[in-house]
């Protein structure tokens, strides 16, 4: 029982991690049309980080960010569910990233709002593709 909670812990630090630093990623680098932009002109002093933020390629800027949120969901779903079945996880994993590559193939199709970018589509894809080899194989 102490190494499943070691587990847990660890995938919900690792998740938490990775949603901040996909947060940062959106709130420093991408247009100025936030939610946080309605409340002040410099909410918490972002426009200043933004000013001074290193030039980052736009892979990191625009698709990474999705990946990470993606990542976060199912590490974290993982670690609060797990002392349920694998199965039950695999399933549960599987809705964010199902919903970001949907609606990818959506825009993709112009029936969405949106550009298609297929390095979007591997970042919500990846991690849960990672993850179901990880489950599968460590349940077998």
């Amino acid at each position: 029982m102490r190494h499943k909670s070691v587990s847990a812990i660890i995938e919900i630090i690792a998740g938490s991690a990775a949603l901040l630093i996909g947060g940062l990623i959106y709130v420093l680098y991408r247009a100025n049309t936030l939610v946080y932009s309605l409340f002040s002109d410099d909410f918490c002093g972002i426009e200043a980080a933004r000013t001074n933020a290193v030039k980052l390629p736009d892979f990191i800027v625009y698709s990474l960010p999705g990946g990470l949120w993606s990542l976060a969901y199912i590490l974290l779903i993982d670690g609060v569910f797990i002392d349920t079945s694998f199965r039950f996880r695999l399933g549960l994993a599987l809705i964010i990233p199902a919903i970001g590559v949907a609606s990818e193939l959506l825009q993709g199709l112009d029936v969405l709002p949106g550009v298609f970018e297929m390095a979007d589509l591997w970042c919500y894809a990846v991690p849960y593709l990672l993850y179901f080899l990880f489950v599968v194989l460590k349940n077998r």
